[in-house]
């Protein structure tokens, strides 16, 4: 935790990533996962094991009609396994954490966090929104500020509240 205490402060300047979240113990996926197949719906197991989910300037999912996530994969060549899933195959107990960059540049994506979001306070769901709003894609990475630093103390604070006992 020291490594991460030491970023969110401003003090360290790189965190590896696989410590930055704990990989072996926060998720069970042997590769680098994006956003879009950040929470798979149809493995039940998944769903018993994972407490909450932290999503960052990542494409959700098409809703509402919306084709951007599926054009992107495309695009892109990322896996989207959430085709055709709705809001509601999500757990409806599954605290989330998503921020969003307010610059982003690419197409679509901040249209497909915005009807997630809408869609996830329509149904009341445990959700917690940053939005960087002049931050661009990988703000957390590309700017060294106080922002992003908060916006990381953010993160780390929802974590601990939902994975430690006690907070602690």
């Amino acid at each position: 935790m020291r490594q991460i205490d030491d970023y969110a402060a401003g003090t360290a300047k790189a965190v590896p990533y696989d410590r930055l979240i704990g990989t072996a113990e926060a998720v069970p996926y042997d590769r680098p996962i994006g956003t879009a197949e950040a929470v798979p719906h149809d493995r039940q197991e998944w769903r018993d094991f994972i407490k909450c989910a932290v999503l960052l300037y990542g494409f959700m999912l098409d809703l509402d009609g919306a084709t951007g996530v599926a054009e992107a994969a495309q695009m892109f060549r990322f896996t989207n396994p959430n085709a055709g899933k709705s809001i509601d195959d999500l757990p409806a107990t599954l605290p989330l954490f998503v921020a969003r960059a307010g610059q982003e540049q690419f197409a679509h994506l901040n249209d497909s966090i915005d009807r997630f979001l809408a869609q996830a306070v329509a149904r009341n769901r445990p959700i917690t929104f940053v939005n960087h709003a002049t931050g661009p894609h990988s703000f957390d990475l590309l700017h060294d500020s106080e922002t992003p630093r908060e916006i990381i103390r953010q993160i780390l604070s929802f974590l601990r509240s939902q994975l430690l006992v006690d907070g602690a």
